[in-house]
């Protein structure tokens, strides 16, 4: 608004912030709660829905965003040069070892890559993944507790006997009538889409 008389104006409305200091005062102070009022909420409420998707991806035991189970050689090159998969990790489960001392616990023996350790929250807090070709093994303070090792960095064990055979599904007919065939160990490939 273009006024002729502008310094008047701002007169007056000096003025009547300093006669009436308490009430603006009160309103500042309100204008400031609420502003901090709305942004503890929506705070709250996106680490609420952080919390429960986290909590649903530690249910399922992943975090990424589809997988498939029992895949040969060729399904696995097939789905990891696929276009519309932006990230893929692997894992190979080997076996649970079932006598004592795992007889009363779940323990699983299973090879991952990088990618598949990271979104089966196996991303070590001491020391770093194993490394291929190598003996080396990366496990739960738990199971070396189970087996009476001091937990430490480079610390040497065996898993010992029995373990349960892995178990596969038996060949059945394919779409196009011919035979699926099914891989040594049971591999499962999962993924995060593009987009």
């Amino acid at each position: 608004m273009n006024v002729a008389n502008r310094k008047c104006v701002f007169r007056l409305g000096l003025r009547s912030l300093r006669a009436n200091r308490t009430r603006n005062l009160v309103a500042v102070l309100a204008i400031a709660l609420t502003a901090m009022l709305f942004t503890s909420l929506f705070t709250i409420a996106f680490s609420i829905n952080e919390g429960f998707q986290q909590a649903t991806f530690r249910q399922v035991g992943s975090k990424s965003h589809g997988g498939f189970k029992y895949l040969t050689e060729q399904q696995y090159s097939e789905l990891k040069d696929d276009p519309r998969i932006a990230q893929s990790g692997l894992r190979r489960f080997i076996g649970m070892p079932t006598g004592i001392p795992f007889n009363k616990s779940h323990v699983e023996v299973s090879y991952a890559d990088a990618q598949y350790a990271h979104w089966m929250f196996c991303d070590p807090i001491v020391g770093r993944l194993p490394q291929e070709g190598t003996n080396e093994a990366a496990t739960d303070t738990k199971v070396l507790q189970l087996l009476g090792i001091e937990p430490e960095l480079g610390a040497e064990f065996t898993v010992p006997s029995p373990w349960t055979a892995t178990k596969l599904p038996k060949p059945s007919p394919s779409a196009a009538g011919g035979r699926r065939t099914t891989p040594s160990s049971p591999t499962t490939f999962s993924f995060r889409r593009v987009g």
